[in-house]
């Protein structure tokens, strides 16, 4: 197996909702089998080009308002050749950006916790207590590989697309340790970070 090296972003004392730590043992759990794994919540100084020495960025980053122009860094990143992968909460970005023209979606809100079925196309449904987070597709491009049932509704949960020379992907599961520690969930994370690499 080849040996990636993967960035996995989030924020912690300032963290809104989602300190990275309460999914790291999930996410690192997901992910180290793939090649080297550095977790960052210093990520302010980093440039473009600090992004361009991984594979994959994966984004838990949880104050969007506050990235001070990182997210164009992000952005740039992926349309430069860059794989970017947005989880749970990494999605929601400032209406407008151009971090949300590459996500090609935007978080909208969530109802509360829930036990939610999920179809993950071409793979056995499976069911966990999630939140059941609602978000806007921009980009009917996008290509959607997971969907969730809420009250007889069915909800986007996942897709990949086209960024520039880049790819993006968005995976909705990931709001603590009681999804993250889920041997389905690391399955499918590290499932789309393959993918984002194929």
């Amino acid at each position: 197996m080849s040996q990636w090296k993967i960035l996995l972003l989030g924020d912690e004392e300032k963290a809104l909702y989602h300190p990275l730590s309460r999914v790291l043992s999930g996410v690192r759990a997901a992910l180290e089998p793939l090649g080297e794994l550095r977790v960052c919540t210093d990520y302010a100084g980093l440039s473009v080009e600090d992004l361009k020495e991984y594979d994959v960025i994966v984004s838990y980053l949880d104050c969007p308002q506050e990235l001070k122009g990182f997210d164009n860094c992000l952005a740039e990143y992926a349309e430069d050749g860059g794989r970017l992968l947005a989880l749970h909460n990494g999605i929601i970005t400032p209406p407008g950006s151009r971090i949300e023209r590459v996500y090609g979606g935007n978080f909208i809100t969530h109802p509360p916790y829930d036990l939610l079925q999920y179809h993950w196309k071409g793979k056995e449904d499976f069911s966990m207590e999630e939140e059941p987070y609602m978000v806007e597709e921009m980009d009917r491009k996008n290509k959607v590989f997971l969907q969730f049932v809420y009250k007889e509704e069915t909800y986007t949960a996942g897709w990949y697309r086209k960024a520039g020379k880049g790819y993006c992907c968005f995976l909705s599961p990931g709001h603590d340790r009681r999804t993250t520690d889920r041997k389905v969930f690391q399955e499918l994370l590290r499932e789309c970070v393959q993918g984002l690499l194929e």
